[in-house]
């Protein structure tokens, strides 16, 4: 059952970044929280890179599953697109130190897209990674964290910058209200099943 989870999460995923049109519904301080209403199971909930502002990092929801918290990277590069591809599926291994804790988590990319059709510029995503339960009360009392590509990871030459850091001051309020919009979300859903089963 959690295998067919992952696998129907990757491909929804994939579908989140590039088709799906997104809409912020909610910000505090550094963070936001948006939705898409092509695919309301998801709610986003992220924050900027202060090197580089297309760098994000925060998680995702989906409804039916509100108390998991999916992490969410994206990062840019202009290596070749194809260079890039050769990494789909496959894990790079992050480090992440909010404020004075550290962790590693090997995260798998899942998506690389051009930021402008015959750009130089790619966007790449990292998710579909559950971080274990003491990572989150770090970024509770946290100000900021760092990510990084881990320096012996085989694919780190292709980041031109393997490093930035985000700030955590909203992530509470983001995250309480990620949560509120996925149960509200799932209650919605729900009933909209209930309906269509009536209806056959």
């Amino acid at each position: 059952m959690q295998i067919i989870y992952r696998v129907s999460a990757v491909l929804c995923l994939c579908v989140v970044l590039g088709y799906l049109q997104a809409e912020e519904v909610f910000s505090h301080k550094d963070w936001s929280v948006t939705t898409y209403s092509t695919d309301p199971k998801y709610i986003k909930y992220t924050t900027h890179g202060s090197a580089v502002w297309g760098h994000e990092f925060g998680f995702l929801k989906k409804a039916g599953n509100c108390h998991e918290d999916n992490i969410y990277v994206s990062w840019s590069s202009t290596v070749n697109k194809d260079q890039l591809e050769n990494m789909l599926e496959r894990e790079v291994l992050f480090d992440l130190e909010p404020d004075n804790a550290f962790f590693q988590f090997a995260v798998p990319h899942l998506v690389v897209n051009p930021l402008m059709e015959g750009g130089s510029l790619n966007i790449m995503l990292f998710t579909n990674y559950f971080p274990q339960f003491t990572f989150k009360p770090t970024l509770e009392v946290g100000k900021k964290i760092s990510v990084k590509v881990n320096d012996k990871d085989p694919h780190h030459k292709n980041f031109d910058i393997p490093y930035d850091e985000f700030s955590l001051e909203g992530y509470i309020a983001a995250r309480q209200y990620a949560i509120e919009q996925c149960e509200n979300r799932t209650k919605a859903l729900k009933i909209i099943n209930e309906y269509k089963t009536a209806q056959r």
